[in-house]
């Protein structure tokens, strides 16, 4: 599993949802860190204490197309997701992540 600083290898300000509306996006996060480890064996341990606030797009578009390109089970099984900062985040993602995969249903 990698250990992964969101703060120290990311930013400590998630910006919005696609590259080209700023720095720091969800689409950003999920093509060059998230994607690889779901095509990949390893599994990653995303620890976001220090972020000052993750925006509802950012979480939806970093999250919600991979649990639903490549299933609910495995994106659980390889992603973890969690902040000393905020106890639900986790609870947070995976309800963006819920509510894309009832839309595309």
């Amino acid at each position: 599993m990698t250990y992964y600083n969101f703060v120290k290898e990311f930013t400590k300000y998630p910006g919005p949802r696609f590259i080209r509306l700023g720095k720091h996006s969800g689409e950003e996060f999920r093509e060059n860190i998230l994607r690889p480890i779901l095509e990949s064996d390893n599994s990653i341990d995303i620890d976001a204490t220090g972020v000052l606030s993750f925006g509802p797009s950012f979480l939806d578009e970093a999250f919600s197309p991979l649990a639903s390109e490549y299933g609910i089970e495995l994106f659980k099984s390889k992603i973890k997701f969690h902040s000393d900062d905020d106890k639900m985040l986790y609870q947070k993602m995976i309800s963006y992540v819920e509510r894309y995969l009832e839309k595309k249903n």
